[in-house]
């Protein structure tokens, strides 16, 4: 998929079979298999917030941590290894903040967008500082 995408990107003489072999190897084997004791451990330091997007609340997941961690664990090792991610994790909720109670409502340059993902989104963030 990577290299399809790279290929689409870059005029086709610049882009040999050879050097998209070495981008693919560079880029991916860099990150180590997820375990699942560090996806229970991730789960468990994790805050108790939720996204309405999220399809079972952050408390649940933190009670089934064991039972779920192998299964979160392999979906994080494959999305290492192959560069995916399920595209339902890629969506994410973006509300807007006033920056200070005191600044004029009507200017969108007085507020600050604050992006909500889901709990697995924000899970493989924190796998991906811990693994590197």
């Amino acid at each position: 998929m990577l290299s399809r995408s790279l290929r689409r990107l870059l005029p086709r003489s610049t882009v040999s079979d050879n050097l998209m072999s070495r981008v693919l190897k560079f880029r991916f084997s860099a990150f180590e298999l997820v375990d699942v004791v560090t996806v229970q451990r991730l789960i468990r330091q994790a805050a108790n917030k939720n996204c309405e997007l999220d399809p079972v609340l952050t408390w649940l997941v933190k009670q089934f941590a064991v039972e779920l961690s192998p299964f979160i664990a392999v979906l994080f090792s494959a999305s290492f290894r192959d560069g995916f991610f399920p595209s339902s994790q890629k969506r994410t909720v973006i509300t807007s903040a006033l920056k200070k109670s005191t600044l004029d409502l009507t200017d969108r340059g007085n507020y600050r967008l604050i992006s909500n993902l889901t709990f697995i989104s924000k899970l493989l963030e924190h796998c991906i500082q811990t693994v590197q």
